[in-house]
């Protein structure tokens, strides 16, 4: 056996040689494939059978190894299985174990089906031409043995076709036979051939269905004739039927070529060829739609009379007969319509619509629409009180519908009122998208439902009118306050309601029928006087038209006001209706009324503020003793005078507020005082009054004046000393500032001579110098905030250099302290319109805070920025992990002169004014200062200036 030593090449070096090479196992699973193969086969890979993508075409062998083998001198030939193309070439084996080699290349003639797989001529290997010589003549070897197995079949095709065409001309002879004889039968009927295709369709078929042979031949029955009631089942019969060649008959639902369902008897009967085989089928059509409407109809009018019957509520089930009637009928939509309350015109109040024709313009207008008695099919059938046809819609002139009807295939309709004794409730009306013909059985029959329906709605609004009253009689005998018997002549109790249990606390024993005598005396012996209360009863009794009202007192001191009247119905009296009400709070009220009536009196005589009380005529109905003295009218003197001769101005009869406020009085000489009054609103049988509480605020008017010349006073000492400040600040900074610069100098030569003994002293005045240069500037800034003499001169900065600047100056104190200092910037910060001077002491006097009051810690800067109402922002927070600040020193931080943490304080010195220059320096840039501080937790102090000109922010962002 021969064997080939390529699987030892490199496999570049094979890809080249062969770029459509296949090797595989003894089991024909892939183990390699070319480059140009696995680009035009993509889905193969290792591992997978090679039957997966192709199939063995030449030699006529199975997928077996020792076949193979045994065939290497032949040109072998696969197929792929999706896009079709072969592969051709050459099976060696390797030489150490049962592999395959498939040297192959495409066998393709037409270049476009080499570029649609992706190839080209330069994919192809250049020793590929000899293989192409071995491929030709192994092609046309292949074609010749393609060529005889081809005449082969001719040749029995040809014998086939003869004895076809014989049968065929029997056949015919047949058919045109039958054809006669169904061609003068007046029921349709239909001829099909073996694989159930209309052969041929007789007259009466094309009068039944509208289908001429033309439109049908070749065509299967089911696939025009069925439609939506066809019985699935039934379909399912008739093929089994065909299939084995036996007669049968049925009733089934076929469709017209308008859409028209009708009913027939269906007879099948096969057609055999000579040898007895299954050469078609005729089937024969008898029209039961006649039977099938009457039952049809009986089956509707008995489905409503049942509804009906069934639904107590006739307008709550009519969309349910709409829809009813409209699916078993076939109709396209139905609506209802009944009158108005003012009878002037109907209205749709119900609408059932198949889904192809529910959101409709048809449907949407008929919704909203009115008609006058005559007007339109509805306004018709009102006004005649009988059904109307409308069996074509564009030739009525009284359907004003007619163009959304059209536009939504509506042909055709009809509508029958609904009556009872004389009364319309309404009408019926049902569309077609068929032109349909006048029906006298259909609209006998929708007569008489409409006489059903309405005998319905007339009864069920009977029945709706008597339960709604007894209801509501129900509802007033449980929800009454009142506790309400009913008795007969015999004076035996009828009916009671809750409340008349609950007034009488009788317990649940004695309601039983047979306890009655218990149940009297358990009543007698809750009352005061019990004979009064029976000898009342035996008066009523002997009168029993008469009407009583009276009191009856319990022993508990309950009180219940009684009220009787005799049970009517017209002119007999059946018993006593017995009403009793509880008054027991109305009477402890009218004496706590009258109680506290004394007591009012009492207190306000007393007051010392005066009190008047006023009617609608803004007339004094009351004055109390302080009121005569405050206006210095005798007592007594001021009832019925006008209100506006005691207060002119600030109070009438339409002006009440629980508030005090302040109007001027007037007393009897004159004079007017100052009143700080307060009203109050209050109804009193009927009439709204009103009462005024005053006081005379002279003396305390006098106090306030006193304590607002004072305030003033106080006011001007404060900017004399803040001017004095501020004076003495400057006149205080000259001196220092020639100390520290001559300071300086010396330190200077002191240095360079050498004499480095006195440095130690002149750096001690230069740091005192420098503190005390600290706290005047402190001084004076608060000095000019406060003497409005601070100018704030805003201008474009870079903000990143006066950060940079700020951090710089603030590092040494950090160090100092031991602390790190971390800036968390964004980029880019760009430009700010702001005052640089007092951003940046602003700035620097949180840095330095922080830095100074926290010990080995970390104090933060950043910066983030917000856009508030389309304006820009900017918060800038410096955050230490000090001590930080309780709530109670947060209070206090920002006032002047203050200082928390009092040991730090008094190392680290200062005047307590930084954060309070800080936060009037926020105030006049336009932004703020915020503080988040907590025991343990350190401090963060944040800065939220804007980025705009001021003039550019409104209000709410400052």
């Amino acid at each position: 056996m021969p064997a080939t030593p390529l699987l030892n090449f490199p496999k570049p070096l094979l890809d080249q040689l062969f770029p459509y090479h296949l090797v595989l196992d003894q089991n024909f699973k892939v183990v390699d494939i070319g480059d140009c193969l696995a680009r035009i086969q993509p889905e193969l890979a290792v591992g997978d059978p090679m039957e997966k993508a192709f199939t063995l075409e030449r030699p006529k062998i199975g997928l077996d190894f020792d076949e193979f083998s045994e065939n290497l001198n032949m040109l072998f030939a696969f197929e792929e299985k999706s896009n079709r193309y072969r592969l051709r070439g050459q099976i060696l084996l390797s030489e150490d174990d049962r592999r395959i080699i498939f040297l192959c290349s495409p066998w393709i003639s037409d270049l476009d089906v080499l570029w649609r797989l992706g190839l080209g001529l330069n994919d192809f290997p250049l020793h590929d031409a000899s293989v192409d010589v071995l491929q030709v003549l192994q092609s046309q070897k292949m074609m010749v043995e393609d060529l005889k197995n081809l005449n082969t079949r001719l040749t029995n095709q040809r014998a086939a076709l003869r004895e076809s065409n014989q049968q065929l001309l029997d056949r015919q002879e047949q058919m045109r036979r039958l054809s006669l004889v169904a061609a003068q039968t007046t029921s349709p009927v239909i001829l099909a051939d073996a694989n159930d295709r209309v052969e041929w369709v007789n007259q009466a078929f094309t009068n039944l269905t509208g289908y001429s042979l033309e439109e049908v031949k070749g065509r299967i029955p089911s696939s025009f004739l069925c439609g939506p009631e066809t019985d699935p089942k039934t379909l399912e019969i008739i093929t089994e039927s065909n299939l084995a060649g036996t007669p049968f008959s049925c009733e089934i639902v076929n469709y017209t070529k308008a859409g028209k369902a009708y009913w027939l008897d269906l007879e099948v009967h096969p057609i055999r060829d000579e040898n007895g085989g299954n050469a078609g089928f005729m089937a024969i059509q008898h029209d039961l739609t006649a039977r099938r409407l009457a039952a049809r109809y009986a089956e509707v009018e008995y489905s409503i009379t049942r509804l009906l019957a069934e639904q107590q509520d006739a307008s709550y089930c009519l969309k349910a007969l709409l829809a009813l009637i409209g699916k078993k009928m076939g109709y396209c939509a139905g609506l209802f319509w009944s009158p108005t309350e003012d009878k002037t015109q109907l209205t749709c109040r119900h609408v059932w619509a198949q889904p192809s024709i529910e959101d409709s313009e048809f449907l949407v207008y008929s919704r909203v629409m009115g008609f006058a008695p005559g007007i339109g099919l509805p306004g018709s059938v009102w006004a005649e009180a009988k059904s109307r046809w409308m069996p074509d819609l564009s030739k009525e002139t009284n359907f004003s519908r007619l163009g959304i009807a059209s536009n939504s295939g509506v042909r055709s309709g009809f509508g029958f009122p609904i009556l009872a004794n004389g009364n319309f409730f309404g009408m019926i009306e049902f569309f077609d998208f068929e032109v349909r013909e006048p029906d006298s059985t259909l609209l006998d029959m929708f007569s008489r439902i409409g006489l059903q329906i309405g005998q319905a709605m007339e009864r069920s609004e009977a029945e709706a009118k008597r339960a709604e009253l007894l209801s509501l009689l129900q509802a007033i005998f449980d929800a009454t306050d009142n506790g309400i018997v009913v008795t007969n002549l015999k004076q035996e109790i009828v009916s009671q309601n809750q409340r008349m249990i609950d007034l009488w606390r009788v317990p649940p024993e004695f309601l039983n029928p047979n306890q009655i005598d218990s149940l009297r005396e358990f009543i007698r012996e809750q009352l005061v006087d019990p004979q009064s209360f029976i000898d009342r009863i035996r008066e009523l009794q002997a009168d029993p038209r008469q009407t009583s009202r009276d009191v009856v007192h319990f022993k508990d001191g309950r009180v219940l006001d009684r009220y009787s009247q005799a049970h009517i119905i017209g002119d007999h009296v059946f018993g006593r209706v017995w009403s009793y009400r509880d008054v027991t709070d109305q009477a402890k009220s009218e004496e706590a009324l009258r109680e506290s009536e004394a007591r009012f009196r009492v207190v306000a005589e007393t007051a010392s503020d005066g009190i008047l009380t006023i009617d609608e005529r803004d007339q004094v109905l009351y004055a109390n003793a302080a009121a005569s003295r405050i206006f210095t009218y005798p007592k007594g003197s001021l009832i019925g005078m006008p209100l506006q001769d005691l207060i002119p101005v600030g109070i009438s009869h339409s002006f009440c507020s629980l508030q005090s406020f302040e109007v001027l009085g007037l007393n009897k000489s004159g004079i007017y005082l100052p009143l700080e009054v307060s009203v109050g609103e209050s109804t009193i049988a009927g009439e709204n009054q009103l009462t005024v509480i005053f006081r005379d605020i002279t003396e305390r008017k006098r106090v306030e004046s006193q304590l607002q010349e004072a305030k003033e006073q106080a006011e001007a000492s404060n900017r004399s000393k803040s001017e004095f400040l501020a004076n003495m600040s400057h006149e205080l900074r000259t001196p220092l500032n020639a100390i520290l610069g001559y300071s300086e100098i010396i330190a200077e030569d002191a240095t360079d001579n050498g004499h480095t003994e006195y440095l130690s002293d002149l750096n001690r005045i230069l740091t005192a110098g420098r503190h005390l240069l600290s706290l005047i500037n402190d001084i004076l800034d608060l000095s000019k905030i406060e003497a409005g003499k601070m100018i704030i001169q805003p201008e474009w900065i870079n903000v990143e250099t006066l950060v940079e600047e700020c951090i710089a100056t603030v590092k040494p104190l950090a160090a100092k302290n031991n602390n790190k200092i971390v800036v968390h910037p964004w980029s880019p910060l760009g430009s700010y319109w702001t005052d640089p001077t007092r951003f940046r002491q602003s700035l620097f006097n949180l840095l330095s805070n922080a830095c100074k009051f926290t010990q080995n810690g970390q104090v933060e800067l950043s910066m983030q920025p917000e856009m508030i109402e389309g304006k820009e922002w900017t918060h800038w927070c410096v955050r230490d992990n000090g001590k930080g600040i309780s709530e109670e020193d947060q209070q206090k931080l920002f006032t002047a002169f203050t200082q928390v943490n009092s040991s730090s304080s008094k190392n680290e010195g200062g005047t307590g004014l930084g954060l309070a220059i800080t936060r009037r320096l926020c105030d006049a840039m336009g932004g703020k200062i915020e503080l988040k501080s907590a025991l343990g937790e350190g401090s963060a102090f944040t800065i939220t200036l804007p980025r705009l000109k001021l003039s550019e922010l409104d209000d709410s962002m400052l």
